[in-house]
C-alpha cells in the first residue's frame, strides 16, 4: 500500500500519530511521486497544503494512489478538527481498500461528528473484519473508541465498552506492564486513572467502589494490590486522576 499504510497502522490510542523513520521523512519512502509533496506537507503539519496536494490524486485510476490520497486528506482533516470532511475521506478509503483499521477510523470519526449510532455500527464492522483477519489488538481498538466517546461526553456508551475492557484485564489476569503492552492493553495504572472519569459519571460511589473491587478480583497479586490502593484513595477522598498508583 505504501508508507501511509504503515503510518496508519501505527496510529496511537488518541489520534493518528505521524511517526516514521527520519530517512523516510526525507525521501518520501515508497509513496507514489504524485503524493510526495502531500506527504511531506502532512509530516510537517501543513495540513491545508497536504489536503490541497493530495486532492489532486483522489480520483486517480491507480487504486494505491487513490487510497493514499484519501488517507492523507482524512488524517489532515482530522488534525484540523474537521471530522465531517475526515469521515468522507475515510469512507472513500474504505470503499477503495476496506480493512479493519479504516473501519475503526470511521467509528471514532463518527463519534467525533456526534454520530454515535453510526460510530457503533462502524465499530461492529471493525470487530467483524478484525476477527476474520486480525490487524490490531482488540484492547487497543476498544481503548481508541472509548477515548473518542469520552472526548464527546458519551459516558454511558463509554462505560459499556469499558466493561469489555474490564473483562479483558480479568481474562489476561497478568498485570505486568510489558505483558499488557504486547497485547495492546493500557498499563493498569493508566486504566485505573482514565477509567475513573467514566465510571464516576455513570455509577454512584458505592457501586463505583464495587466495580473496581470486581476488577481486582480477577487480577494477579500485583494487580489486586494496585486496585486496592486505588479504591482506598477513593474512600479517603483523594482524586484518583491526580494521584494514580502504579
Amino acid at each position: 500500500m505504501g508508507i501511509l499504510g504503515k503510518i496508519f497502522q501505527r496510529s496511537n490510542k488518541k489520534k493518528p500519530a505521524i511517526t516514521v523513520p527520519e530517512q523516510q521523512k526525507k525521501s518520501g519512502g515508497d509513496i507514489a511521486p504524485e503524493l510526495e509533496k502531500a506527504l511531506q506537507a502532512m509530516l510537517a503539519n501543513y495540513y491545508p497544503e497536504a489536503i490541497a496536494q493530495a486532492s489532486k490524486s483522489v480520483h486517480s485510476e491507480t487504486p494505491d494512489i487513490k487510497a493514499d490520497a484519501h488517507r492523507i486528506c482524512a488524517i489532515s482533516y482530522s488534525r484540523l478538527g474537521d471530522y465531517e470532511k475526515a469521515f468522507e475521506h475515510y469512507l472513500f478509503l474504505f470503499e477503495v481498500e476496506g480493512g479493519a483499521h479504516t473501519a475503526l477510523q470511521l467509528a471514532t470519526t463518527s463519534v467525533m461528528c456526534c454520530e454515535v449510532q453510526r460510530g457503533e455500527a462502524w465499530f461492529i464492522k471493525f470487530s467483524e473484519l478484525n476477527s476474520e483477519e486480525p490487524k490490531m489488538s482488540s484492547g487497543e481498538a476498544r481503548t481508541n473508541y472509548i477515548t473518542a466517546l469520552t472526548n464527546k461526553g458519551y459516558w454511558e456508551k463509554a462505560f459499556n465498552h469499558l466493561n469489555w475492557l474490564k473483562e479483558g484485564y480479568q481474562l489476561l489476569h497478568i498485570t505486568d506492564s510489558n505483558f499488557l503492552y504486547m497485547r495492546g492493553f493500557p498499563f493498569l495504572s493508566v486504566m485505573l486513572e482514565k477509567s475513573y472519569t467514566i465510571v464516576s459519571q455513570v455509577l454512584k460511589r458505592e457501586a463505583l467502589i464495587l466495580w473496581y473491587a470486581e476488577l481486582g478480583q480477577g487480577l494477579d497479586n500485583d494487580g489486586q494490590e494496585a486496585v486496592n490502593i486505588f479504591i482506598n484513595s477513593i474512600k479517603e477522598g483523594a482524586d484518583p486522576e491526580k494521584h494514580p498508583e502504579g
